[in-house]
């Protein structure tokens, strides 16, 4: 095995001029096979690069020896997508282009190449102000749009910035950010 390849069982990857590979050998006809066997090699075994926003270019390519698997390939393209998701891109919806091929080669295996291609594409930027949250509410109205949400943020609470305060964490009010709930109700 070459140098920076990490591997666990099937499954192998490494970073290369920028771009991240995965290997896995051998086949078979059943493309949910794949979802697991690359979801537990990533939650595992990867140390590698982390999930980023922007754009992606993923080529996924079957080898077989003699006569080519029946395999669905857009059914192994999704099972892929969604097991490195989370992983090297946040969402599937990050892959602006798409490759799966299948071809003869030396031994069974699939390989998947993943390089990312740009940091904002044709991304869209919001600000939207409610009055009222209700559940998935602002996720909702984006799809109205025919648009999807890759990334939400919240930037205040009623009349309270919330500045650079990560998710999840809290900080005692001022005196006067009281006072201006208080004044809200």
């Amino acid at each position: 095995m070459s140098e920076g390849w990490v591997q666990n069982g099937k499954v192998r990857a490494r970073e290369i001029d920028g771009a991240i590979e995965v290997v896995v050998d051998g086949l078979t006809t059943q493309a949910k096979y794949y979802k697991p066997l690359i979801y537990e090699f990533f939650r595992k075994e990867w140390r590698g690069a982390r999930a980023s926003w922007g754009e992606f270019a993923v080529e996924i390519r079957m080898e077989y020896l003699g006569d080519p698997p029946w395999l669905d390939l857009d059914n192994l393209a999704k099972a892929i997508l969604d097991a490195i998701k989370g992983y090297v891109f946040h969402d599937d919806a990050q892959v602006a282009r798409l490759l799966v091929e299948r071809a003869p080669g030396e031994r069974e295996r699939i390989t998947v190449t993943v390089r990312k291609i740009g940091d904002r594409g044709p991304c869209t930027v919001f600000e939207i102000a409610i009055t009222e949250g209700r559940n998935r509410q602002v996720r909702r109205m984006v799809k109205e749009v025919g648009a999807k949400v890759v990334k939400l943020e919240r930037r205040s609470v009623g009349p309270v910035e919330l500045g650079a305060l990560p998710p999840g964490k809290l900080r005692k009010l001022s005196a006067d950010e009281v006072r201006a709930l208080s004044a809200k109700r």
